[in-house]
């Protein structure tokens, strides 16, 4: 019998008390595979499901470290150790941003509200500039910004009676408009008017003699390419990278 490593993943390390946590052992790609799981010394359980739920977790009974086995006919796969300690107080989120966190004129951007408390149940309060918003999800979404969406945006993480203390400031500053670019293709892709570089702000630069105006480079005259064609060519290029 093989012995191969194996990933064990935990849907949070330090759970709030009360909260619920999900164990997955590595996706064994083969036909009823028997999950083995341990609790420090302790077999706790033996299952065909390669997810473990955890319930209503405290410290007395949950704190340990967790091990899964998967055995099959001619493998035996043998976790690391993840370790859980259950907290009283929900530790503090940081504010997650998708890409860089330039935050260039008309686009949409995600900001995420994260915490190692994690638990299914969680709610989150967002204060943008000051102001308590109605969102109460992890994500908050920005669309189509503008200079109106400048300012400081802070979460909190909310779970039964507990809230964590809020989160570091994600100061948002909305730059100039131009075509979104993650890469210098597609500002080489939009030929005449642009120059072929992503500028510091994720938006591709103008050549001598043309401005930005929305998602395009214009000469005053014509404007260079529509911005549905780029994002087009975008789908088109992303999907072979």
């Amino acid at each position: 019998m093989a012995l191969y490593s194996n990933i064990l993943d935990a849907s949070a390390n330090r759970p709030i008390k009360g909260g619920r946590v999900i164990l997955t052992c590595g996706d064994i790609r083969t036909d009823n595979p028997i999950y083995t799981w341990t609790k420090d010394t302790t077999v706790i359980s033996r299952q065909l499901d390669r997810k473990l739920h955890l319930d209503n977790v405290d410290s007395t009974t949950d704190d340990g470290a967790y091990t899964c086995t998967a055995v099959g006919n001619q493998f035996y796969l043998s976790s690391k150790p993840v370790t859980l300690a259950v907290q009283t107080k929900i530790d503090t989120p940081t504010i997650i941003v998708e890409c860089s966190r330039h935050y260039g004129e008309n686009g949409d951007f995600t900001l995420g509200c994260n915490t190692n408390s994690e638990t299914i149940g969680m709610t989150y309060e967002w204060t943008v500039k000051g102001v308590v918003s109605s969102v109460t999800t992890k994500f908050y979404s920005l669309k189509a910004i503008t200079s109106a969406n400048n300012g400081d945006y802070i979460c909190k993480a909310k779970f039964g009676s507990a809230t964590s203390d809020p989160s570091p400031a994600e100061t948002v500053t909305v730059t100039k408009p131009g075509l979104l670019c993650y890469h210098d293709n597609v500002c080489i892709a939009a030929k005449t008017g642009y120059s072929g570089k992503c500028d510091v702000n994720d938006r591709c630069t103008c050549s001598d003699g043309y401005s930005q105006k929305g998602e395009v480079c214009t000469n005053g005259v014509v404007q260079v390419v529509s911005s549905l064609a780029i994002i087009l060519l975008t789908l088109v290029i992303t999907k072979f990278l």
